[in-house]
């Protein structure tokens, strides 16, 4: 029960970094990976590369 609760957890900080990525990156005009890669790193104590990742693979279009 416990390892589903972490979970639960780390899914719904991660929806509110995104969110909160979003909003800063529209009022700011940045691009959200700006934001959100500092935000993943500090928040969930992931490597800098793990986040980079996460936030570059949705761009990601095979032809």
């Amino acid at each position: 029960m416990y390892v589903i609760a972490q979970a639960l957890t780390t899914l719904v900080l991660i929806a509110a970094c995104g969110l909160m990525a979003g909003l800063l990156g529209g009022l700011l005009g940045l691009g959200g990976a700006v934001i959100l890669t500092p935000l993943l790193t500090i928040l969930l104590n992931l490597p800098y590369n793990t986040p980079q990742v996460l936030v570059s693979c949705p761009q990601y279009q095979p032809q």
